[in-house]
């Protein structure tokens, strides 16, 4: 549902890593002790002339790749709540079926949309695309919008609290317990030596990181190991959001009867092979299905398909039955299968 945008932003992380590891290693081979591959280190500096000091190269860094993490991570909030509410009037195609609290940050974003028309934010709107969702909504229209940017931008930087504000306004509730429950938050947590309570101060003291380095007070330049860690942080927490509106599409769905439980995973082997008690379904190779849990919800593509230890192109049951199956990513056990349209 939203694998194109997370693949994007984990590609514009990644370059981030990239750009971190090459310059430490350049700065290690320029400012290496005399005697360490001298005449490699002559060429780099005869190549790229005066090097800068090296303490002043590292805080360029830090601050750029702060920065950088959080922009990312900010832009991918916008994002996927612009998808989500792309999304939701056709799972909701009743507007007054919304909770009041979608009610009410449309119409203060709206509102707030419209007084700063002239901002860097919203200078890309005219006056009648604020109001032309609104207005559809409120007038009983047969379809109606919801501006993203009524609910998404903020004034404030998105700390735990203001992403729960945010998503509790576009009708996903408990957001921040899915979020720090999340497998790769909570890997996250465990390899930095936080316990899962602590996430919440994480990403306040990366926003406060970003903010320093924003505004040109860095009194501790970050070291490329901890930079490299706050980007596993960025990406766990855009995994977590993901996969959290993946199973709101989803709930939603299965609430309608276009989304149903077809499968049961009871067995995970190293090889990446899971057995499936699977029912009422029809599937072949390469067929998706939703692989849900709790704060877990992703898709998965089927690889390989095995009954009775035979090899399966294509497989249609009724009754529960054990299957074989191959994904294209890993799937535990205990995660439920969901078939949606």
């Amino acid at each position: 549902m939203y694998d194109e945008l997370l693949d994007r932003t984990k590609g514009a992380i990644d370059s981030v890593r990239s750009v971190l590891k090459a310059n430490e290693r350049l700065r290690s081979l320029v400012f290496a002790e005399a005697g360490q591959a001298d005449d490699l280190k002559r060429q780099v500096q005869a190549h790229i002339g005066t090097t800068p000091d090296p303490t002043l190269w590292r805080v360029h860094d830090h601050c750029a790749a702060v920065t950088r993490l959080y922009a990312i991570y900010e832009h991918f909030v916008v994002e996927i709540v612009g998808d989500w509410l792309a999304i939701l009037p056709k799972l909701v195609p009743n507007y007054q079926a919304l909770a009041a609290s979608v009610h009410k940050e449309h119409r203060k974003g709206v509102a707030r949309v419209l007084q700063n028309l002239g901002s860097a934010k919203f200078r890309h709107l005219t006056a009648l695309d604020a109001v032309r969702g609104f207005h559809q909504a409120v007038s009983g229209a047969e379809s109606y919008e919801l501006l993203p940017e009524a609910f998404a931008l903020r004034e404030q930087n998105y700390r735990h609290e203001v992403l729960q504000e945010i998503f509790n306004s576009v009708a996903v509730l408990e957001s921040w317990a899915w979020i720090q429950a999340h497998r790769q938050v909570k890997g996250y947590l465990e390899r930095v030596g936080e316990d899962s309570t602590k996430c919440e101060n994480e990403l306040k003291q990366f926003v406060q990181d970003r903010n320093d380095a924003a505004h040109g007070i860095v009194d501790e330049v970050l070291s490329v190991t901890k930079i490299l860690e706050l980007s596993e942080l960025v990406e766990a927490l855009c995994v977590a959001i993901c996969e959290m509106l993946s199973w709101a599409v989803v709930s939603l769905r299965e609430r309608d009867g276009f989304a149903s439980t077809v499968g049961a995973v009871t067995e995970q082997f190293a090889s990446g092979a899971v057995v499936a008690k699977m029912q009422n379904v029809e599937f072949q190779l390469g067929d998706r299905f939703y692989v849900c849990g709790a704060s877990c919800c992703y898709p998965a593509v089927v690889r390989s398909i095995r009954l009775n230890d035979a090899d399966q192109q294509r497989l249609a049951v009724t009754t529960e039955t054990e299957v074989g199956l191959m994904f294209d990513r890993e799937v535990k056990k205990n995660r439920k299968l969901y078939r949606v349209q």
